[in-house]
């Protein structure tokens, strides 16, 4: 489990810098769209787009801000996002997405309360599901090919992502930097 702390230090959100200055800067074309259809846009976009959209401008940020599940996630669940962005799985993962997981209770596997969420298919698991379930091992691409009988091609073409220095298991080992698949 990654520590919050960790978390904090070495992903910062922007949420909260805000200058007060007026900015001229707008959304460019999506300026010209209807805020609802520019509301779902923005929270089908991947988490990485998203908070790289927030940079681009005054005008972005604000519009980012104005959707209300953005603001539960950053409010209630910002180490979540941090996570996300860290271990570099936040292409394949919208805001729509994460906040509707967030809001679920229920384990992916087993429908047992899922007190956990699995980045990598952010999905809602339990304890023992993450624990005893071998589909929630990550493995490395060499470990997969192996396992699977993979080529290197397919093995490419999988969900990757980069583990950060931490306790993984219930066996408190320690991680290594390395790419994992899912």
């Amino acid at each position: 489990m990654l520590e919050p702390v960790d978390l904090e230090r070495g992903c910062p959100l922007d949420n909260g810098r805000l200058d007060k200055q007026h900015d001229t800067t707008t959304l460019g074309t999506l300026e010209t769209l209807p805020v609802e259809l520019l509301q779902t846009i923005l929270l089908d976009l991947d988490l990485q787009s998203l908070t790289s959209l927030r940079r681009v401008n005054r005008r972005a940020r604000l519009a980012i801000d104005m959707l209300w599940q953005y603001n539960e996630i950053i409010t209630y669940a910002s180490n979540c996002l941090r996570a996300a962005l860290s271990i570099n799985v936040s292409t394949s993962i919208s805001c729509r997405q994460l906040h509707t997981e967030l809001c679920s209770q229920e384990c992916v596997t087993c429908g047992r309360f899922g007190a956990f969420l699995y980045l990598l298919t952010c999905s809602r698991v339990c304890y023992v599901c993450l624990v005893e379930d071998p589909r929630f091992l990550p493995l490395t691409p060499k470990h997969a090919r192996r396992a699977f009988g993979l080529s290197s091609y397919e093995t490419g073409k999988l969900l990757t992502a980069t583990t950060l220095p931490g306790i993984y298991s219930h066996n408190s080992k320690d991680s290594a930097n390395a790419n994992i698949s899912g």
